[in-house]
């Protein structure tokens, strides 16, 4: 048996099954974990979706691009520039929607945490898993819908900005889907998503943080394309821009042996 922790696939269906195919993965034995951002962009996210809801021994994590979809699904958003997901919420399939929206924020198992992009520099791992249990709740309850109208129209981007506990699940919601740089004070730079050394200062890497509390927990995690992927003690990032045409990538926990396949769904 082996677990394979995969990148973002956001709608890639035919690399992601090739990606399959060519660690041979067996669903009977093999485990699969996944970083978030199933759907959107890529052209399959229906396909996405399908597969996934019916493992057995699957684990997502759920990512911007899901909450992205949990809020056209409930009418909150209209259908951004490169939204994908038409088929998929033509489909009517409820059932798919409401499998994506229990998916967890974070999860945790022999000393691993998957996340989509982070967790905050100022968390304890006590502190992030109250957020996301908290975060979780909602995004499975009726107030889903009321609570994703609020954080669309309201980024918190900073705790110096948390005036109430909706903007404390605003800000912490933020960072387990979009975050990527930081600052000093807390800070989070949602609009940046290039390279990690051209960041602008005084942003750096959210796991660069000088006595980040997770920094002796392993954390594997997806979300930022042009950090593509790296592997250092305690860190494992995943996403390697597998809808911009690239590769998508699998991490096999077991042995730390990494698997990719070219993007094919063009």
């Amino acid at each position: 048996m082996a677990t394979y922790v995969v990148g973002d696939i956001q709608g890639c269906f035919k690399t992601f099954k090739k990606l399959l195919s060519h660690v041979s993965f067996n669903p009977k034995k093999d485990r699969l974990w996944l970083v978030g951002d199933l759907v959107n962009r890529g052209p399959h996210s229906l396909e996405v979706l399908r597969f996934a809801a019916h493992q057995k021994k699957l684990v997502s994590v759920i990512g911007n691009h899901d909450l992205y979809c949990l809020a056209r699904y409930f009418g909150l958003l209209k259908p951004e520039e490169l939204d994908t997901l038409g088929p998929l919420l033509k489909a009517n399939n409820r059932t798919l929607i409401n499998w994506l929206r229990t998916r967890p924020l974070m999860h945790e198992e022999k000393g691993f945490i998957l996340v989509h992009a982070g967790l905050h520099p100022s968390w304890s791992l006590a502190d992030a898993r109250k957020y996301a249990r908290v975060l979780e709740k909602i995004l499975r309850s009726k107030k889903a819908p009321e609570f994703l109208e609020m954080v669309y129209s309201k980024r918190i981007d900073a705790p110096q900005k948390i005036k109430n506990s909706n903007d404390e699940l605003n800000f912490a919601l933020g960072v387990f889907t979009r975050m990527r740089v930081i600052n000093k004070k807390g800070q989070l730079h949602f609009k940046y998503k290039g390279p990690p050394d051209e960041a602008p200062a005084p942003f750096k890497p959210w796991f660069e943080i000088a006595k980040r509390k997770t920094a002796h927990q392993t954390i594997l995690f997806g979300h930022w394309a042009h950090l593509g992927h790296i592997k250092r003690k305690y860190l494992v990032s995943l996403d390697t821009a597998c809808v911009w045409g690239v590769k998508l990538t699998a991490y096999r926990l077991e042995d730390g042996k990494v698997f990719q396949v070219h993007y094919c769904d063009g």
